[in-house]
């Protein structure tokens, strides 16, 4: 038998079995039937047939689909109808949604119960808001935690996926989140600091590098300094210009919490008692 005939026989008995399991490969056909694919797949090519054209297209039938789901995990799916697939997919999505759902709103319970008052506001004090804190913190944080080891022991939680990761890092950091409220001052988030940050990366356009470390350290005084007028609502120019003469001034044994009323924070009910 001639290679010609041998590849003729080939095609004509792999077309056959397409039709009973559509999802059999020229390569594993090839290799059953003893027959070299590459040599087929040559064959092929020169008289003008693409391996592609050879299956059947079924239109209630997907072959080959690969999924990539938002928390990045990749699914490949060798057949299936379309419902199966979108069933599937509806299915994923709405278990991921469900456990995220859960634990977002537990956190909510957390700020919601945190904004129910504000240092500062009606007689509110900062020894208030911690026994505020130590009411209701204690059973919602049991319920987080709760919630994150109930979706880490899921057997189908695929280690790479992002709730997986989520959960590692939240489980992780445990110790770090029941300390936020031990505390009658911390926040709940950096928020804060963050959009503060923004003037920073502003300055950065005019100034992208310092020359040196200790210039890099004196800059991020600087800026801490700047930031921290911008949330007393102090005039930075003025802030500086009057807390540099006045420091120039004082004598080397001034004590300490002479310069710590000179801070942002204390520098407008202290400005004039710190007469030199």
């Amino acid at each position: 038998m001639t290679a010609h005939d041998l590849y003729t026989r080939t095609l004509s008995d792999y077309k056959s079995c397409l039709c009973s399991s559509p999802a059999l490969t020229l390569r594993s056909y090839c290799r059953e039937r003893h027959v070299n694919y590459h040599g087929m797949c040559l064959w092929l090519s020169r008289h003008g047939i693409s391996i592609r054209e050879l299956h059947p297209s079924s239109p209630d039938m997907l072959y080959g689909v690969t999924i990539t789901f938002p928390d990045g995990v990749t699914v490949s799916i060798k057949q299936g109808s379309p419902f199966s697939v979108n069933r599937f997919i509806d299915r994923y999505n709405s278990k991921i949604q469900e456990e995220e759902s859960c634990l977002v709103e537990l956190t909510n319970k957390l700020y919601q119960k945190e904004h129910e008052h504000c240092v500062g506001r009606q007689g509110w004090t900062d020894k208030d808001n911690l026994r505020h804190r130590k009411r209701y913190v204690p059973q919602i944080l049991s319920e987080i935690k709760r919630e994150l080891l109930r979706i880490k022991s899921k057997p189908d939680l695929l280690p790479k996926s992002e709730m997986a990761g989520t959960v590692d890092y939240m489980l992780l950091q445990w110790e770090a989140i029941k300390g936020i409220f031990t505390e009658r001052y911390y926040y709940l988030d950096n928020n804060l600091v963050e959009r503060y940050n923004r003037y920073i990366s502003l300055s950065r356009r005019n100034s992208l590098f310092f020359g040196s470390h200790k210039g890099a350290e004196r800059g991020a005084l600087f800026y801490s300094l700047t930031c921290s007028c911008r949330m007393q609502g102090i005039n930075t120019f003025e802030y500086i210009t009057e807390v540099i003469n006045k420091a120039a001034k004082l004598p080397p044994n001034t004590d300490i919490k002479v310069y710590r009323n000179l801070l942002p924070d204390k520098w407008k009910e202290n400005r004039s008692r710190i007469e030199i």
